[in-house]
């Protein structure tokens, strides 16, 4: 389960193990030590920190793009090379550019290596369920009006809408999504992938 969750990360070429994310393993770990059982929460409330960088990045022009291709898989997210700093001076003024989109997932750990293109470019992918959770998160609350969340949970924080319920805006508001779709810079052709992807969000559950 830490494996699914936690492990996938890869940041150099000539590396080769995957390394884990240590804050969530020592997070589960001391739910296990605890409990005698996993946490009922996969992911710390720390990931909290995450999805705001995700908002930012879908906020950005070639943002959503990057967000859609990493978690459909339909094409490698690939770059020439990453940028050398990300500093605020970056964040202010650089290009918001895939070179820029793809190193600010990278280097915050949303993005991790995947290899090499024929081409010699890197590939990035995403490095774990746990995170496969924020790129869901954040294409549906992009995509699906009203459906970033279903209200405050017994836990105090907000959560995905349920399968039943998540149906609905995606029957009855069809043509809102499409044009969302369009907004986005999405070509005709993949229309209908990314229909399905909006499926896909609304019924994710990480935890099944």
């Amino acid at each position: 389960m830490m494996r699914t969750f936690y492990n996938g990360y890869h940041f150099s070429r000539r590396a080769e193990h995957h390394v884990y994310n240590p804050t969530l393993a020592l997070y589960f770990l001391k739910a296990f030590q605890h409990d005698c059982r996993y946490p009922d929460e996969i992911l710390d409330i720390n990931l909290a920190m995450d999805r705001g960088k995700m908002h930012y990045i879908s906020r950005l022009p070639e943002g959503r793009r990057v967000i859609l291709d990493a978690l459909t898989e339909a094409e490698p997210v690939h770059v020439p090379r990453l940028a050398d700093r990300f500093g605020v001076e970056d964040i202010l003024y650089a290009p918001k550019d895939t070179g820029f989109v793809v190193s600010f997932l990278y280097y915050f750990g949303i993005l991790t290596l995947g290899g090499m293109t024929p081409f010699g470019e890197l590939m990035l992918t995403i490095p774990n369920l746990g995170i496969r959770k924020l790129y869901a998160e954040s294409i549906r609350e992009m995509l699906v009006p009203g459906g970033e969340s279903a209200g405050p949970g017994a836990s105090g924080r907000r959560g995905p809408v349920p399968a039943r319920r998540a149906a609905a805006p995606v029957r009855f508001r069809r043509t809102e999504i499409l044009l969302r779709c369009s907004a986005t810079g999405i070509t005709p052709g993949i229309i209908e992938l990314t229909v399905k992807t909006a499926f896909l969000t609304l019924l994710f559950n990480d935890t099944l």
